[in-house]
């Protein structure tokens, strides 16, 4: 529950608390994932790419789960390491075929990358294949970049994200 509070306070823009919240979770359980996944997601929405990086391999380190990795590459990207976030893509396209790789995993990397059609055709793809994840879409700083696509804004629609619940809208 104190991870999920830091989501919600990063999903609200609100990075300083979620940054707070999100260390004392961390000092409650050091190995907890996904609290590690949250603080680099706040890291890096800071600008502080090295510290954000640096915690997302610890996160990779603690679960060799696919969605880590896509921030990671992500991290990546926005770093202006693209060999690595592409190396990060190349695997995970390559782990989709023995096992669960959302598309929007993909797409994350994509659009840090700055590759608005491919980041629309994996979200497409995601919300194709229902995706629980899109709930977050219409707030998640990741695709803000999109934001004023209408191909974004129809998938929005699409996916049934109600206005004023869209980043933008309030």
């Amino acid at each position: 529950m104190n991870a999920e509070l830091g989501r919600t306070l990063y999903y609200a823009g609100r990075y300083e608390e979620a940054m707070e919240q999100l260390r004392e979770t961390l000092e409650l359980d050091p190995n907890f994932w996904p609290s590690h996944l949250f603080l680099g997601w706040v890291y890096e929405q800071q600008g502080h790419l090295p510290e954000a990086i640096a915690i997302l391999q610890r996160a990779s380190g603690l679960d060799d789960n696919p969605r880590i990795k896509a921030f990671l590459g992500a991290a990546y990207a926005c770093a202006g390491d693209e060999m690595q976030a592409e190396k990060i893509l190349v695997s995970l396209k390559e782990s989709s075929t023995r096992r669960y790789v959302s598309a929007d995993y993909i797409a994350t990397i994509y659009a840090a990358l700055g590759d608005t059609p491919r980041t629309l055709q994996y979200l497409t793809k995601a919300y194709e294949g229902r995706s629980g994840w899109l709930v977050w879409l219409g707030v998640d700083p990741h695709f803000d970049a999109l934001r004023h696509d209408l191909r974004f804004q129809q998938l929005i629609e699409n996916i049934g994200i109600p206005a004023g619940h869209r980043k933008g809208d309030r």
